[in-house]
């Protein structure tokens, strides 16, 4: 899809180059259109065709959790969240990134009490 988008890009650019030499200005305005759209666009695409299952976010964040990578888990939870339809599996994600916090929260504490003891 983005192969084709940059050769209509690159058409384009081609047919007002060839139709009017001295319209540089409107080559400049495409170039600068392009730099914003095509972000967009790829971003529009990623979200309708993601190339990452939905489920694999779970096992991601199973994983990075058993690492004990919390951010990284809690990250993927939060993706998870967001694909899922079902609103009951929702809540329990949420539950899971509040319980992960407070666990995090906890650590860091405990570290932080042992860096002033020392």
């Amino acid at each position: 899809m983005l192969v084709v988008m940059l050769l209509l890009f690159g058409l384009t650019m081609y047919l007002v180059e060839l139709t009017k030499p001295e319209a540089k200005i409107s080559l400049i305005f495409l170039v600068f259109l392009s730099t914003i759209d095509i972000p967009q666009l790829i971003k529009s695409y990623n979200d309708i065709a993601p190339m990452v299952a939905t489920q694999d976010y779970l096992a991601l964040a199973r994983i990075k959790e058993s690492d004990g990578n919390t951010d990284e888990a809690i990250k993927y939870l939060k993706i998870y969240s967001r694909r899922v339809d079902r609103v009951e599996l929702q809540k329990q994600v949420n539950e899971r990134i509040d319980s992960l916090r407070k666990q995090q929260f906890k650590k860091e504490s405990a570290i932080r009490t042992k860096l002033k003891d020392n």
